[in-house]
């Protein structure tokens, strides 16, 4: 019977050792859940022996493995996603449903100089307040369809464009803001390019109309008439030659075609060579040309130097009635000066832009396209050179080239 009941005691206790011991591997695994559950997934736990709740351990650390794998991945796709996303060009805001911000980038804070930069959950009201943004924020949150403005931001002086995207996933919608500038410049530019040419074309081509009808209807028969006449129309032909030789010139530069083949040039000799074509011009009108870049030399590409040249001297001789035109060159400053008819000062900032006449009716009695000094400027810029221009109404003007 002693020997039973201490068999009996030997059981109890055993059986008590092994329940405290799953109780406690219960509990440590209680823990290890608990702490998944706080978003600790590095947490482990290691269990000694074998069996159900070893299993259920190793299992549960398998699993935090993988869950913390995905995440670490999710995080690093988040984080190159952020990266691509604040390296963007364009400005681009995500809100929410309540139309609060979740995310900016970079752009959207520079395009619009925002200093605060944390704007995350603040309403977008209270970030912009441009009535034409606002109503297409509300256009796109009630339509869910992609919607598109185009404004002007008083602040920044620039025009923009704004496109609203539905965010089907989250019930938000994601805007991406693009400064549209000089697309509008580039746009205002082309339509003026094809106005003025449309127009300098038109003048030529009627004049040439309407001699030609005058010959046909008999003019023709009467030689004096006639060679007036088709003199008339000869002269509106090399206005037209002019200003298409110009503007394919104009062309050649602006689309990166020219070529510049700097090398050391006689600048008296090309000097002289362009004050050739205008000295019978001169004469006529009683003005003194002057060169005074005789044994100078210059690097430079031969042929756009005189091309240079020759659109300056033929300004200077066209508006100088009388005085003279003079060419020179010294410390590395090439000008041509004349005692002409001047230019007011608020017109010299204009000066270089295609089609800009000071007096446009003046000009065009002399034949100019006014496509002579932006071809200049292209190519002064193309020879890594500078450009001033010094005028004063009355006494002349000055055009300096800085080589």
């Amino acid at each position: 019977m002693t020997i039973l009941l201490f068999l009996l005691a030997i059981i109890i206790v055993v059986l008590s050792l092994w329940l405290v011991n799953i109780y406690q591997k219960i509990h440590e695994i209680k823990n290890l859940v608990e702490s998944f559950q706080r978003g600790d997934l590095r947490k482990r736990l290691y269990l000694k022996g074998k069996g159900g709740l070893t299993e259920i351990a190793q299992g549960l650390n398998q699993l935090a493995e993988r869950c913390l794998s995905k995440d670490e991945e999710k995080d690093i796709q988040r984080e190159r996603l952020l990266s691509i996303l604040m390296s963007l060009p364009d400005g681009v805001v995500v809100l929410d449903r309540d139309k609060k911000t979740v995310l900016a980038n970079t752009a959207f804070l520079d395009l619009f100089r925002i200093t605060d930069y944390e704007i995350e959950g603040k309403a977008f009201t209270d970030i912009i307040r441009v009535p034409e943004v606002l109503d297409m924020i509300d256009t796109t949150y009630r339509e869910r369809e992609l919607s598109l403005k185009e404004f002007y931001y008083d602040i920044t002086s620039r025009y923009l464009q704004v496109i609203g995207v539905p965010n089907k996933m989250r019930s938000g919608i994601v805007l991406i803001f693009r400064d549209i500038s000089e697309m509008k410049r580039v746009e205002e530019v082309r339509r003026d390019f094809i106005a003025n040419v449309s127009h300098e074309l038109k003048t030529p081509i009627t004049n040439i109309r309407g001699y030609t009808e005058t010959l046909l209807e008999g003019a023709i028969h009467s030689r004096d008439d006639a060679l007036r006449f088709l003199g008339t129309i000869r002269s509106n032909v090399e206005r037209m030659e002019r200003l298409i030789t110009d503007i394919m010139h104009l062309s050649k530069i602006e689309m990166g075609y020219l070529t510049i083949d700097k090398r050391r040039t006689d600048l008296g000799i090309s000097v002289e060579r362009v004050l050739q074509l205008f000295r019978k011009k001169a004469d006529e009108k009683g003005i003194e040309i002057i060169n005074n870049t005789t044994g100078a030399e210059i690097e430079a590409d031969p042929e756009r130097l005189e091309q240079i040249l020759t659109n300056l001297v033929d300004n200077a001789v066209k508006f100088t009635e009388k005085g003279y035109v003079e060419v020179n060159y010294e410390e590395r400053v090439l000008s041509v000066r004349d005692t002409g008819i001047g230019i007011p000062s608020k017109y010299i900032p204009r000066l270089g832009e295609r089609f800009f006449r000071v007096d446009p009716s003046r000009s065009r009695q002399l034949g100019g396209t006014g496509l002579g000094l932006a071809i200049v400027k292209h190519l002064v810029n193309a020879h890594g050179w500078q450009m001033m221009i010094e005028s004063e109404v009355g006494k002349g003007t000055e055009v300096k080239i800085i080589t």
